[in-house]
């Protein structure tokens, strides 16, 4: 994670705004996301779980969990732009739980948000690599286009 924070120029410790909302009625063409820094606040919090004790038990309403589901919410929302319907987000876990009220343990918190900041971050860079690739072709059928 440290690596993904360096890779965005952003320091442990550093606030970061988020844009867009977290309500439920979001619009897809309204709502603006970025996937890096959601990686990036959701691999701090794994890295800050990583110090508690491994069999404590995380209590639903502590900001730590109310801050991850909050990145989570907005980070489903902008994945399910780019994914099927089949897709499952690594991060419904933790979405699940704070609809059933359910306790979860600091290690599964942890692993969850590791996974889910990892797929942001896998499913951001090939969504780039087909905006380059589509740029590219159309930069290609233009070229022939304007050939005599």
């Amino acid at each position: 994670m440290r690596l993904l924070l360096r890779e965005l120029k952003l320091e442990p410790g550093n606030h970061v705004e988020r844009s867009g909302t977290t309500t439920e009625t979001v619009q897809v063409d309204q709502f603006r996301f970025d996937p890096y820094v959601g990686a990036a606040v959701l691999g701090e919090l794994a890295e800050l779980v990583s110090r508690e004790p491994p069999q404590r038990w995380l209590d639903l309403t502590e900001p730590m969990f109310v801050s991850a589901t909050a990145v989570l919410r907005d980070a489903k929302t902008w994945l399910e732009q780019y994914r099927t319907p089949f897709d499952h987000f690594a991060g419904d876990v933790l979405l699940e739980a704070s609809k059933d009220r359910l306790l979860i343990s600091i290690d599964t918190f942890g692993s969850v948000l590791g996974a889910a900041a990892l797929e942001l971050v896998t499913v951001a860079r090939l969504v780039e690599l087909r905006d380059v690739r589509m740029r590219r072709a159309e930069m290609a059928r233009l070229a022939l286009e304007a050939k005599p």
